[in-house]
């Protein structure tokens, strides 16, 4: 993203993996390209995103307004580290299987909370009643 009123927000990349044959992208987002057979898009996408190359956007970012921007010579000259290809794709293989597990557990996450929502909700609203337990001896 070239600009952005939150400095975090830019420069973050994001992966398009053709779900449209035909598209157009916005002209305030900046489209990189992996030259040659050096890199993988996965392992790109996780470098770009890395703290260090964040760090690097955000200090040749310009500011005016509260806008944040960058152009497309910072992203040129960004250092991006260049493992071997075996190296990027065992990373990213590992960082997305995190990413599914982390996917998986905001499902349930959300399914846990929408249980209790209803819970909650019969039992404020008086539709269940809950009575108190009684000691046994």
């Amino acid at each position: 993203m070239e600009g952005n009123a939150n400095v975090e927000r830019l420069g973050q990349a994001l992966q398009w993996h053709g779900q449209l044959s035909e598209a157009l992208h916005q002209n305030h987002l900046i489209r990189v390209r992996i030259v040659g057979d050096t890199g993988t898009p996965d392992w790109l996408l996780l470098a770009i995103n890395s703290e260090a190359t964040r760090r690097q956007i955000r200090d040749h970012a310009k500011t005016s307004s509260g806008l944040h921007t960058i152009n497309s010579r910072v992203v040129s000259d960004l250092i991006v580290p260049l493992p071997a290809k075996h190296e990027q794709n065992a990373i990213s293989a590992a960082v997305g299987g995190c990413d599914t597990r982390i996917a998986a557990e905001h499902a349930v996450l959300g399914a846990a909370r929408q249980v209790k929502s209803a819970l909650m909700s019969v039992l404020l609203t008086g539709e269940v009643r809950v009575k108190p337990e009684q000691e046994t001896a």
